[in-house]
């Protein structure tokens, strides 16, 4: 902040410090020339206020786990074929992120 006071160019800066525009003015913003610490990271802020929640119930996961015991070979786009025949619509590429949660 006391080279952007100096040159009062923001640009100049940043290429002085190997930094993004986007970073200088975040921190031009957070900064506080009374409090140092004013430019640390804070983890809390990151934070998402909420995680995603999987809309598929529990029984799809047990299906599909089911149906991967049965036959190993099975694939994801058999797998939502078999699912679509029972009356299951799931994409394949649904399938294939259960299957990756299943196997974890």
């Amino acid at each position: 902040m006391i080279h952007f006071d100096k040159y009062r160019n923001a640009r100049f800066t940043c290429r002085h410090f190997g930094i993004s525009p986007d970073t200088f003015y975040l921190w031009k913003k957070r900064f506080n020339p009374n409090d140092i610490r004013s430019l640390e990271d804070d983890f809390k802020t990151r934070k998402p206020h909420s995680a995603r929640i999987s809309k598929h119930e529990m029984l799809h996961f047990e299906i599909i786990r089911q149906l991967k015991k049965l036959d190993p070979k099975l694939g994801r786009i058999k797998i939502s074929k078999i699912l679509e025949k029972v009356g299951y619509r799931i994409s394949s590429s649904t399938v294939s992120r259960i299957l990756k949660a299943v196997r974890d």
